[in-house]
């Protein structure tokens, strides 16, 4: 498309209509995977075994609820679906979490499918090629859907080939949504003196706009904004929607709401599929409280690379879950960054005591965004003895990513550990393996020079293995890898690791190091 003689690619237009999505339709359509993989977008806040092991424990608490309340069917499927799954990550570690919980239960041997969806078909098909989400959707554990929150009023199963629609899913239905509304189209509502308004967005450009999916595109446009009033009738058709409205019109005489639009129709389409009954969980940026509205004009478009996200009013949605019959909860500090939200529908609070109580304490109390702040903190400190990387690994549910990021620390003072804590150490790498997700970090050759510190050679060349089979031979892993060997006291294996070293870099110092103490003549 081209822009017209005065700039404007559009006026006035409605946000949740802009162009504005369409430029982030294209974005995640053209790099896919690689906007996780680049660092482009964030993930990590919610793709962690802690936030993982948290939702495990609400989902498991309102399935006792609801089978208390005689609203599971043993003999059908339990579906729990991801909005925006993204890399999968999060996904892998929470059935991973959610299934050890399960078995242990009293609702062991239910079927409970986890459906990732995600509104491009290249996801659906990267997912299931996946060396870990494919064998788990083979346990039918895990399925994969194509769903656009835009336009689908259904999800067609992969794996298990069962078309979800209105009325035929006969349990139950758990929503998870992380980082996924902020991406959503969304309206902005603008209360002055009482009185609604909408908020309407213009777009220019100093220069003809082709393709919206063009790299640099939303960097150049310029975005203008202002505010029309409007009647709760002409604002939406959505009764709850309305009624979430006209709640905010009437307490804050001076605020802006931003409504996640394709969220809440999302919503009401999954809800639909059991008759109502459905649990939410989402974690985003953005805002819990009423009081944390007041003010702004026009919410910030956050920019990342050639796409955009905005803060989400999570309690907009829990507002809108209560005004259909349901209730919520939230994160309670104003000052979080992620914020968490559990909110429910098709079911009165006397019948969650269990869910509450588990939103409580995984939510409420200590949540996704205590925790992400509280690794934040000891990142920045940068004085972390071996005892506390361990206490904050344990507390994460053994997340790999937390020991990765503090290898150096391990590696410059775990060799000076007693046994025990080093068999701590050992152990924390072995569990926190095991709900590894490949990303863009190469956390086992991590583990390897944690290792190779607590004089471990054997197990730090395993894990250095692995680094080789997930990110492919370099020279200095190689030339480590040497190193290990020679520690292992296989000398026939270190040289071929050097050999294979200075073959990738024949410049590479450390290969040439351990060449030589191969060289030099025995005692």
């Amino acid at each position: 498309m081209a822009g017209s003689t005065d700039g404007f690619l559009e006026q006035d237009k409605r946000l949740s209509e802009s162009l504005l999505w369409e430029i982030n339709r294209r974005y995640y359509e053209r790099r896919g995977a690689a906007s996780w993989h680049s660092g482009e977008l964030p993930s990590y806040a919610t793709c962690n075994t802690f936030i993982a092991r948290a939702y495990a424990e609400v989902v498991l608490a309102y399935l006792h609820d609801a089978s208390a309340a005689g609203m599971i069917d043993r003999r059908e499927p339990v579906y729990l679906v991801e909005l925006a799954a993204g890399l999968g990550r999060f996904a892998y570690q929470f059935v991973t979490s959610f299934r050890s919980l399960l078995d242990a239960s009293a609702l062991r041997g239910l079927d409970v499918c986890y459906v990732m969806t995600d509104f491009t078909h290249a996801s659906v098909a990267a997912w299931r090629a996946h060396p870990l989400l494919g064998p788990l959707s083979r346990t039918l554990a895990l399925d994969f859907a194509w769903f656009d929150v835009d336009r689908h009023t259904y999800l067609d199963l992969a794996s298990r080939g069962a078309h979800l629609t209105a009325g035929n899913v006969a349990n139950p239905v758990v929503v998870l949504a992380n980082y996924a509304f902020d991406s959503f189209r969304q309206d902005l509502f603008h209360v002055e003196r009482g009185v609604l308004h909408e908020t309407v967005v213009s777009l220019s450009s100093p220069a003809p706009v082709d393709d919206l999916g063009a790299p640099g595109v939303l960097r150049a446009l310029r975005i203008g904004h202002a505010h029309r009033e409007v009647t709760l009738a002409a604002a939406t058709t959505d009764a709850a929607l309305a009624t979430v409205l006209e709640g905010y019109r009437s307490r804050l005489p001076d605020c802006t709401i931003a409504v996640p639009t394709s969220g809440l129709r999302a919503l009401e389409v999954i809800a639909a599929l059991s008759g109502g009954r459905m649990l939410v969980l989402a974690s985003d940026k953005g805002f819990t409280h009423e009081d944390e509205l007041a003010g702004a004009e026009m919410q910030r478009i956050e920019q990342h690379a050639d796409c955009f996200s905005m803060d989400v009013d999570l309690g907009a949605i829990g507002k809108w879950c209560e005004a259909r019959g349901g209730g919520y909860a939230a994160s309670e500090r104003r000052s979080l960054v992620l914020r968490t939200l559990a909110a429910w529908t098709g079911a009165d609070a006397a019948a969650l005591a269990a869910t509450r109580a588990a939103v409580k304490v995984h939510v409420e109390q200590f949540g996704p965004g205590e925790f992400f702040e509280l690794l934040q903190h000891h990142r920045a400190s940068g004085a972390m003895t071996v005892e506390w990387i361990l206490s904050l690994v344990r507390l994460s549910g053994w997340e790999p990513q937390v020991l990765a990021d503090f290898a150096r620390p391990l590696v410059a003072s775990v060799g000076a550990a007693d046994a025990r804590v080093q068999r701590d150490v050992a152990i924390a790498m072995m569990r926190a393996y095991a709900s590894y997700f490949p990303g863009a970090q190469d956390v086992p050759m991590a583990f390897a020079r944690i290792a190779a510190a607590m004089h471990r050679p054997r197990e730090a060349i395993e894990y250095a293995l692995r680094s080789i089979a997930l990110f492919g031979e370099r020279a200095e892993v190689c030339a480590e890898l040497g190193e290990f060997a020679l520690a292992a006291e296989d000398r026939e294996a270190a040289r071929r690791w050097i050999t294979r070293a200075l073959a990738l870099d024949p410049g590479s110092e450390r290969a040439r190091r351990v060449l030589g103490q191969l060289d030099a003549p025995s005692a």
